[in-house]
C-alpha cells in the first residue's frame, strides 16, 4: 500500500500537461475513502431523564446517576422507563447503529430480607424480579426493541445489533424498560419509603451509555 497524502499533492499529479505514473495514481487510490468508517459517541449516565414522580435521585458520582424508583406500593407488576437521548442528526445518512456499551448496577434479586424497623426488630422478606428491555428510536419511529439479559450487581453491558442502515438520522434515543415482578406478604407503612432499607433495596446506578455506528 503507498503512503496516503494530501489533496493538495494528489492534484498536482494531474495538472494540464502532466502524465501520472503507476505509483502517483496508487497514491491516489491509496488516500481515497474506500473503506468502512466505525463512528462512536457517548452519552453520559447524567443525561438519564426521570420523572421526578417516579425516582429520586440519590447521589451522583464518577459519572453515574445512582436512582431509586418510587413506588406508590411494593407489590404486583411495575414498569418504569428511563431515557438516554443522543442528536445524531450530524451523523449522516446511510449510517448504522451496531453496538451499544452500557453500564449498569442493579439490587440483588431473588428472596430479600429486610428489616422494617429497629425497635423493636421487625424483619420481612421481598421477592423482586426484574425484566429489562432497550427500545430505540430514530426520532419517533421504533427500530429496534431488545430483550436483556442481566444479572445484579455491577456489570458492563454490551449489545450488538445488526438493523439495516438508516437513511436519515432524526435522533437516536434509547428507552429502558424495567419490569418489575415485587412481591410483599405484608405491606409495608408508609415511613418504610423514604427509609434507608427501601434506598438500598431497589438503588440503580446508570453509567454511560456508548453507541458505535458503522458505514456499509
Amino acid at each position: 500500500m503507498s503512503a496516503k497524502v494530501t489533496k493538495t499533492v494528489l492534484k498536482e499529479y494531474f495538472r494540464s500537461g502532466k502524465r501520472p505514473n503507476e505509483e502517483q495514481f496508487h497514491q491516489l487510490i491509496d488516500s481515497s475513502y474506500n473503506e468502512d468508517v466505525t463512528y462512536t459517541s457517548f452519552v453520559s449516565g447524567y443525561h438519564v431523564l426521570v420523572s421526578s414522580e417516579e425516582a429520586r435521585i440519590i447521589r451522583r458520582q464518577g459519572g453515574d446517576t445512582m436512582l431509586v424508583p418510587v413506588f406508590k406500593n411494593l407489590n404486583g407488576q411495575i414498569t418504569r422507563v428511563y431515557n438516554y437521548s443522543l442528536p445524531a442528526c450530524n451523523l449522516g445518512a446511510g449510517l448504522q447503529l451496531s453496538r451499544i456499551e452500557w453500564n449498569l448496577q442493579l439490587p440483588p434479586m431473588g428472596p430479600l430480607e429486610v428489616v422494617e424497623s429497629e425497635s423493636p426488630p421487625t424483619r420481612k422478606t421481598i421477592h423482586l424480579e426484574i425484566g429489562i428491555r432497550m427500545e430505540i428510536f430514530n426520532g419517533y419511529e421504533k427500530i429496534i426493541s431488545e430483550n436483556l439479559e442481566i444479572k445484579t450487581g455491577r456489570q458492563a453491558i454490551e449489545v450488538k445489533f445488526d438493523p439495516k442502515p438508516q437513511e436519515n438520522w432524526r435522533g437516536l434515543s434509547v428507552d429502558i424498560v424495567f419490569d418489575y415482578n415485587i412481591k410483599v406478604p405484608i405491606p409495608f407503612p408508609s415511613s418504610f419509603y423514604q427509609s434507608e432499607a427501601y434506598n438500598k433495596l431497589l438503588l440503580i446506578g446508570f453509567g454511560g451509555l456508548g453507541f458505535t455506528f458503522s458505514s456499509r
